[in-house]
């Protein structure tokens, strides 16, 4: 290879550059092969402490892309003397080039430029994003409104509804989700019991575990561990659905034979959350509690008699009311957040995916907050 280019550089004039009466003057063939890089750069630092300001290419016997580069290179050095360099006598055949070299080299400040106001600009970004947030609360809430209008019609026209498509959530988001959030709840409730039971101990007070697993499964984890295996399955699947049915235009479809997107595809989805939630939150319960039951008994000699008659002794039913008050707040933020993501949707399959992603991350957040706001609005009334 070697060989082969030292015979290449003496089959093509090398590339020159003088200086001759107040010009600048290109020779030879200014390509990759012919250009002694060292001796570019030298003439052309001696050259930006001088005045000169023609260029002379019309000497040139070939040009490539490097070459381009260098003349490109030595314009912008003498740019920067007091006059601005002016190039003549380039080929025709060589301009084209020249020009793509000139002008790619020129956007690229602009695009590091413009990156690094992206990166470093952080009150423009908090700006922007801020009013983004806002502006999606706003459309959020406008979504919820229409489909309370929508609710609303449906509670005066319930014959021609379809109920068959509430039967169908309550069987995938409800039914199907019966053994992960059975399997999940009671091993949480297993590692309730072991820790509250660990710390009883050193006080010789194991047996109000009951009393304390009861408090914490029926009002806090039962909901909220229903409520985020729900968000995470079936809050995902409703926007899945949506966006898929947004870039297949099935949406516009049903808008345009007079069908309404809220109540063929949103008030199904939440009417079966609403039906299964309460359900769910009593399922989680009740594995919960045997959960903690097993371990008592494994761990603290805690007979399954003796826990199940100190449960239902000892812990106010107001605990299970409230989880099942929670439980349909739960649903709705599930589907509306769910069905609202989908309907954001736009463009391509990534934005299904995008938007799938931010359902499943905003119902779990918004959960979490109701369910805060729960225990402040229950504290204060002494609940």
């Amino acid at each position: 290879m070697n060989k082969f280019i030292k015979q290449a550089k003496l089959s093509l004039p090398l590339a020159e550059m003088a200086v001759i009466e107040g010009q600048v003057r290109l020779s030879g063939a200014w390509v990759w092969q012919a250009i002694d890089e060292k001796k570019l750069l030298k003439t052309v630092a001696r050259l930006e402490q001088k005045g000169t300001v023609i260029v002379d290419a019309s000497a040139l016997v070939a040009l490539d892309m490097i070459g381009a580069h260098f003349i490109t290179r030595l314009l912008n050095s003498l740019s920067t003397q007091t006059l601005k360099p002016s190039l003549q006598g380039m080929s025709d055949d060589f301009q084209p080039l020249l020009q793509l070299v000139q002008k790619q080299e020129a956007a690229e400040p602009a695009i590091n430029a413009g990156e690094q106001t992206a990166r470093f600009d952080l009150l423009e970004a908090l700006g922007r994003h801020t009013i983004e947030f806002f502006q999606e609360a706003v459309d959020f809430f406008a979504f919820v409104g229409e489909s309370l209008v929508s609710f609303i019609g449906l509670v005066r026209h319930w014959r021609h509804f379809h109920w068959h498509q509430v039967l169908d959530v309550v069987d995938t988001a409800g039914v199907g989700a019966l053994w992960i959030i059975a399997l999940l709840i009671f091993l949480v409730g297993v590692v309730i019991c072991y820790q509250i039971g660990i710390q009883l101990s050193v006080y010789g007070a194991n047996i109000y575990v009951v009393n304390l697993m009861g408090i914490s499964i029926l009002r806090e984890f039962g909901p909220l561990i229903s409520a985020i295996i729900i968000a995470g399955r079936s809050g995902s699947a409703f926007a899945a659905e949506i966006g898929a049915m947004r870039i297949q235009e099935e949406v516009d479809a049903l808008q345009t034979i007079g069908i309404s997107p809220f109540r063929r595809l949103v008030l199904p989805r939440m009417l079966g959350l609403l039906l299964m939630m309460p359900l769910l939150v009593s399922w989680a319960d009740v594995w919960g509690m045997l959960g903690g039951m097993v371990m008592a008994k494994a761990s603290f000699a805690i007979e399954p008699k003796i826990f199940f008659d100190r449960l239902i002794n000892h812990t106010y039913f107001i605990n299970y009311v409230i989880g099942l008050i929670k439980a349909p707040v739960f649903a709705l933020l599930i589907a509306s957040v769910g069905c609202f993501r989908g309907f954001r949707v736009a463009g391509s399959t990534v934005s299904v995916g995008r938007e799938t992603t931010r359902s499943v991350v905003q119902a779990i957040f918004l959960i979490i907050v109701a369910d805060a706001i729960f225990s402040i609005i229950f504290s204060t009334v002494g609940l």
